[in-house]
């Protein structure tokens, strides 16, 4: 009976002493997943403000085409670096800094929020691009065939892009919210390559607005001369100007240095050479050929031209591109652009690397507010935006990218586009 007793003692003592170490650590364990808790509450709370922050600071840029161009000049944006606390959400605060970069016209916005217990802090870094017509061609839905050619930089359609025939190649880039002809229309993306189509990443955002009342008002200021070699009609207002507040004809004009030609209505182009930016509101036709000839020199060269082959031309051929030579215009190799490349309709034909036997019609931009036609010999060099969609361009027509010409155009409105989100090691800027 003892020894019963003794046993039972025993047992008794074994489970108090794995109680002295069971509890402690289970009442341990309570405290530590209740601070985690807190700790994980506090964090999501701090990661959510600093979401919010850059959803502000999206705000900011997008508010004006001045705002995006005073960030990329440079210029402090008062509220926006580092240098105010926001304090109107419940979950705590956040603040906010937007800086130009890191590439060319680009923005990065860095975001802190912290907990309003001020004990965990979260940082975001997104970088974004200015969305703008930043492509060789833009519109609203697109539909071309026959032999046009578009080089150097993307295709872009607020709806689909139907490319027939000669026209439905492996170059350039080409991004949709509907569908692209010619490929996989089970798949909402594409090959990261060529086609983005059904508005995947990066997608095509809304397209800017562009300012038409400074394209009129620049207009009236740029002077176009009815006399031998320039041969522009009457009936501009002001006379002499580049604006015309009806409907107008051009044949053989030519325009020796760059302005603002403003046409409020139809247009048609019989050859000749426009410098600058080619404003239609009604429908634009162009015949003939071009008449304009030059040479694109070394990117960064000084004027008359501000750049040469887009430094990011090479991208739009990446199906296909190799280390052989002239596969496109402007090719020298590999991801690797000739430095100079000559538009010139005389002489014999140039290797692809270096010009290509033709006079372009309109060296800028080109708007068209209606529709826009033109068959063989019609030839852009910059950008061709048309909001109302293109669709009656056919036979040997060429549009080379500029990106000069695109950064240029005015717009009342922009739409940042986004390139990067990133988790950031920033810390809480304030004492």
């Amino acid at each position: 009976m003892k020894n019963r007793k003794g046993q039972f003692l025993v047992g008794v003592l074994v489970l108090l002493v794995i109680l002295a170490i069971v509890v402690p650590t289970m009442v341990k364990y309570v405290q530590n997943e209740a601070r985690w808790s807190v700790k994980q509450g506090q964090n999501t709370n701090a990661f959510q403000l600093a979401e919010s922050a850059v959803d502000r600071g999206y705000q900011k840029i997008a508010e004006s085409t001045s705002t995006w161009e005073s960030i990329q000049d440079g210029e402090v944006q008062t509220g926006f670096n580092f240098d105010t606390i926001y304090s109107d959400l419940s979950g705590g605060t956040y603040t906010i800094r937007i800086t130009s970069g890191p590439e060319n016209d680009e923005v990065t916005i860095l975001t802190v929020g912290r907990d309003k217990m001020n004990r965990e802090t979260r940082a975001l870094k997104v970088v974004y691009s200015k969305g703008d017509v930043n492509s060789a061609m833009y519109a609203n839905g697109i539909s071309i065939n026959g032999g046009v050619v578009v080089d150097w930089g993307p295709i872009k359609s607020r709806g689909s892009i139907t490319l027939t025939g000669a026209s439905d190649v492996e170059y350039p880039r080409k991004f949709a919210v509907g569908s692209i002809t010619g490929w996989a229309t089970t798949s909402p993306c594409t090959d990261n390559l060529e086609n983005w189509a059904y508005n995947c990443a990066p997608g095509v955002p809304p397209p800017p607005t562009v300012s038409l009342t400074e394209y009129a008002a620049t207009a009236q200021k740029t002077k176009c001369s009815t006399a031998v070699p320039f041969r522009f009609p009457a009936g501009a207002s002001p006379a002499g100007s580049c604006y015309w507040p009806a409907a107008a004809s051009f044949n053989g004009t030519t325009m020796s240095s760059t302005g603002t030609v403003y046409v409020n209505g139809n247009l048609s182009i019989n050859n000749g050479f426009l410098w600058g930016n080619l404003i239609v509101t009604g429908n634009l036709s162009f015949n003939g050929t071009g008449g304009g000839a030059y040479v694109i020199p070394t990117a960064g060269a000084p004027a008359p031209f501000t750049g040469g082959i887009p430094e990011d031309a090479w991208r739009e051929y990446r199906k296909f591109d190799t280390v052989a030579l002239d596969e496109y215009y402007g090719d020298n190799g590999l991801a690797t652009l000739n430095a100079t490349f000559e538009f010139q309709s005389g002489g014999p034909t140039p290797n692809k690397r270096s010009g290509v036997k033709i006079n372009p019609h309109v060296r800028g931009f080109t708007y068209c507010g209606g529709a826009l036609s033109g068959g063989g010999g019609t030839v852009f060099h910059g950008v061709v935006f048309s909001p109302s969609g293109i669709a009656g361009l056919s036979g040997n027509v060429y549009v080379f990218y500029d990106d000069n010409v695109a950064d240029a155009i005015l717009t009342n409105t922009i739409y940042p586009t986004r390139i990067s989100w990133l988790d950031s090691k920033q810390e809480w800027p304030f004492p």
